[in-house]
C-alpha cells in the first residue's frame, strides 16, 4: 500500500476501483486510477481480444477479469488468462475456472 503525507498527494490503489469501473464502464479508458499500472502483457491482449470479439461487453468481461485479483494473487490470476488465450477460451467463464485450478 503506497502512504503519502505531502499536501494535495493523491494516491490510488487501481484495485479500489475496479468494482466502480465495472458499473460504470465507459470511464476505463480515463480512469485516472488505472494510469501506470503496470500489469503483464496478457492482460492488454486479453483485453484487445474481448473487445474484438464482443465490443463494448467485452470491456466489462476483462474488468471482471481483473477483480479476480481481489480473491487470487495476481500470479495467479495471469497463469489463468495465459491458460485461457492459449486454450482461445477468454471470456468470464473460464477465468472463474480459476477457482478449480490446481496449483
Amino acid at each position: 500500500m503506497n502512504v503519502s503525507y505531502e499536501k494535495r498527494d493523491f494516491i490510488f490503489e487501481p484495485m479500489h476501483y475496479l468494482a466502480l469501473l465495472e458499473r460504470k464502464i465507459n470511464a476505463l479508458d480515463q480512469a485516472a486510477p488505472l494510469v501506470g499500472w503496470q500489469l503483464p502483457e496478457v492482460f492488454p491482449t486479453l483485453r484487445r481480444l474481448l473487445e474484438a470479439r464482443m465490443g463494448h461487453i467485452g470491456k466489462r468481461e476483462y474488468v471482471q477479469v481483473l477483480r479476480l485479483m481481489e480473491t487470487f494473487s495476481p500470479e495467479q490470476t495471469e497463469a489463468a488468462v495465459k491458460q485461457a488465450i492459449t486454450v482461445g477460451r477468454y471470456r468470464l467463464r473460464c477465468g472463474k475456472a480459476l477457482a478449480t485450478m490446481q496449483y
